[in-house]
């Protein structure tokens, strides 16, 4: 008798179930190894790896949510969540992420300079976040930074105090 016809998925849906390199949202879906410790990370390393792979995590910090199993590192993971809202301010998070370097240098410069120029606070990025933490804590009601929305700051019209450029950032 004559072979059946072969049956092999339509290519369509071949392409739709090949594995997409940059998809790591998938992997939210799986418990984390098992030994695994949450790093300690300074203020651009935790940036870093809230949006992609590092070298010491299996996925990208923020789909370890929920998964953490000690008291001190879901304190710590709640701590690096803030430190990232914080830096992100109002830019959205595909923007974040697309553009991680980018988007970092942006909100940190801007609220590396709030705290500098408003509160007389100084913070380097590779402080731990726990001291930014902290310092924004301490700060209560008076902590209101600049809020970015975009990658790029707008530099047209005339020339203006830094106060008021400051209540654009």
């Amino acid at each position: 008798p004559p072979q059946a016809p072969c049956t092999s998925a339509p290519l369509w849906l071949d392409d739709v179930a090949a594995p997409k390199p940059h998809d790591v949202s998938m992997r939210a879906l799986y418990p984390l190894p098992h030994g695994y410790v949450l790093p300690k990370l300074s203020i651009a390393q935790c940036w870093r790896a809230w949006w992609t792979d590092t070298p010491m995590s299996p996925m990208p910090l923020r789909f370890v949510a929920g998964k953490l199993k000690t008291a001190s590192e879901k304190v710590r993971y709640s701590r690096y969540k803030s430190i990232v809202k914080f830096v992100q301010s109002a830019m959205p998070a595909d923007v974040c992420e697309s553009n991680i370097a980018n988007a970092f240098k942006r909100g940190w410069t801007s609220l590396e300079m709030y705290l500098r120029l408003q509160h007389n606070i100084n913070i380097d990025a590779d402080a731990a976040p726990s001291s930014l933490y902290e310092t924004v804590m301490k700060l209560g009601d008076a902590f209101k930074p600049p809020l970015i929305a975009t990658l790029h700051a707008a530099h047209t019209g005339t020339p203006r105090s830094l106060p008021d450029l400051l209540q654009e950032h």
